[in-house]
This record gives C-alpha cells, sequence and structure tokens, in this order.
C-alpha cells in the first residue's frame, strides 16, 4: 500500500461527423466505447509532488478525488518542478507517502517529471475538433 499517483487524460470521441451526420460507434463487447482514456504519468510516494498538486489546484482538500489541470496549471507544476519548488519535508508526512530518503529520489526526478506535465499541456493544446480532451490528475493511498 502507499500513494500512488495518476495523470490521465481522456478523450471522449464523437457521435457526429464534420456533416453533421452520425458516426458509427465502436462496439466493444456489445456496448459503445464513448472514452479513451491515456495514462499520462504515474508516480509512487512522490509526497511533494502530491502536496504541491493539492495544495495549489485543490485548495488544499486531500480527498483522492481527480483533479482536472488545464495546460496553464500543468505548465506551472512544470514550472515549478524544474525550479524546485517543493513543498518542506514536514508538510509531505502521511502514512502511506513514503520517507525524506524516498522523497529525495522523486526530487532528483524533477525534470523528466516535468517533461510529462509539459507533454501532458501540448496534448491538451493540440485541437482536434473529433474529441472533447481533459487531463485529470488523482491520487490514492
Amino acid at each position: 500500500m502507499g500513494l500512488d499517483m495518476h495523470l490521465n487524460g481522456s478523450r471522449y470521441l464523437s457521435t457526429w461527423n464534420d456533416d453533421g451526420g452520425k458516426v458509427e460507434p465502436i462496439m466493444i463487447d456489445g456496448f459503445p466505447l464513448i472514452k479513451e482514456q491515456l495514462e499520462i504519468g504515474y508516480w509512487r510516494k512522490h509526497a511533494p509532488l502530491h502536496h504541491m498538486i493539492v495544495e495549489k489546484f485543490n485548495d488544499g482538500e486531500d480527498d483522492c478525488r481527480p483533479i482536472d489541470l488545464t495546460p496553464k496549471d500543468l505548465r506551472l507544476i512544470a514550472a515549478a518542478l524544474r525550479d524546485g519548488e517543493f513543498p518542506d519535508d514536514e508538510e509531505c508526512h502521511g502514512f502511506f507517502f513514503g520517507d525524506e530518503d524516498w522523497w529525495a529520489d522523486c526530487r532528483d526526478e524533477a525534470e523528466e517529471d516535468a517533461k510529462i506535465f509539459d507533454a501532458a499541456a501540448d496534448w491538451l493544446d493540440k485541437k482536434d475538433p473529433s474529441f472533447f480532451k481533459y487531463v485529470e490528475y488523482r491520487a490514492s493511498w
């Protein structure tokens, strides 16, 4: 058990084509597919990153609910990662959240993590009228 952190992208499939006609849905096990979900990023026990996202984008409410992130939000997180703007270790504790040694290793990966958040922002910024897209962060423990 521990803090599992997911950055997922979802896109809803359009049911209409450019001419206003109905699109034949993709069927899976007899049901129409309406959404595709992409795993953009995954972290384990990166409590400093988790705490930063919860504080900045969920008013400090750590309730394991999805947090929707805009391209601007994603780029702010990437910049904070690159600038080392993590909360202090004292603010990050939780029973399943790891420890200071673990977090030091996580902080060493900040540049790679920033690239993930930038890629998510780029994905959202790429306009495609066939899809409604969004990115959300969700943690569980």
